[in-house]
């Protein structure tokens, strides 16, 4: 019984995440990108502040808060913007699947700034990016395209 139930949330949590871009692209084709940015945020912002105050023991530390603001620069405000503006200028699949370079981004600048860039990590990274460009140059790279690849090495 508990497989199922972990392999429902799991299939629950796919779907979720799957549609994350194609709803966001139609709320932004409705709303615009700055309103549907602000929307995003002030829900997340009330959902977020919920659940650390009423399930979390922990107290806030100002240090930390502080500390944390670059992080939540990029992460929270910066990379979300760039996403839905990549959503205005290009189709909902590509920029799921491009938005997902992530970690190859991460890889390879991780390696750059530990100055040990391991061989099997630069062969994966090379294939990835061979795969996004043969992904998106049958018909040539869009403004949304470019800017949704600025979003996943942001994220890093």
């Amino acid at each position: 019984m508990k497989q199922i139930k972990v392999l429902l949330c799991a299939i629950l949590i796919s779907f979720i995440w799957g549609s994350a871009f194609p709803i966001s692209k139609l709320a932004i084709d409705q709303v615009g990108v700055w309103a549907f940015r602000i929307y995003s945020l002030i829900i997340s912002v009330i959902f977020l502040c919920f659940v650390f105050f009423f399930f979390s023991r922990c107290r806030f530390n100002f240090r930390e808060f502080v500390n944390s603001i670059p992080l939540g620069f990029l992460n929270i405000f910066l990379v979300p913007i760039l996403n839905s503006l990549a959503l205005k200028y290009t189709e909902a699949v590509k920029a799921s699947v491009l938005v997902y370079t992530m970690p190859v981004m991460a890889t390879v600048v991780l390696g750059v700034i530990n100055k040990h860039i391991e061989t099997r990590s630069v062969f994966v990274s090379l294939l990835c990016i061979s795969g996004i460009f043969i992904f998106i140059s049958p018909v040539g790279i869009s403004i949304g395209e470019m800017i949704i690849l600025l979003s996943a090495f942001m994220w890093h």
